[in-house]
């Protein structure tokens, strides 16, 4: 998914799921990675990881791949490091508003 923000800067959102297995039962956690785009360069060396986030899913639950994508974008957007949100609420609107455009939720 990519997002473009008001001042210019683009971002790429993506998920990753990824299978365990815990008390025999089989597991999907989902990993939200986003990262900045900078078209000057090319290949791999055009991305730059920002933030990322992982929600698990516990053994009483079902696999449902919205809800772990929600969940896993919603803490990669409000990941912190050093006191410091990684998008300010403004932002955050604009990434919640593509998602939902592209996953036909509006």
């Amino acid at each position: 998914m990519k997002v473009e923000m008001n001042d210019g800067r683009i971002y790429d959102v993506r998920w990753k799921r990824l299978r365990r297995s815990k008390k025999g039962k089989d597991l999907i956690d989902t990993v939200c990675i986003v990262s900045s785009i900078d078209n000057s360069k090319t290949g791999a060396n055009k991305y730059l990881c920002v933030s990322t986030a992982t929600t698990c899913q516990s053994l009483k639950d079902k696999y449902i791949k919205s809800v772990g994508r929600k969940i896993s974008l919603d803490r990669a957007l409000r990941r912190e490091k050093l006191g410091v949100t990684a998008f300010p609420k403004i932002d955050r609107e604009i990434f919640w508003g593509i998602y939902k455009e592209e996953c036909n939720l509006i």
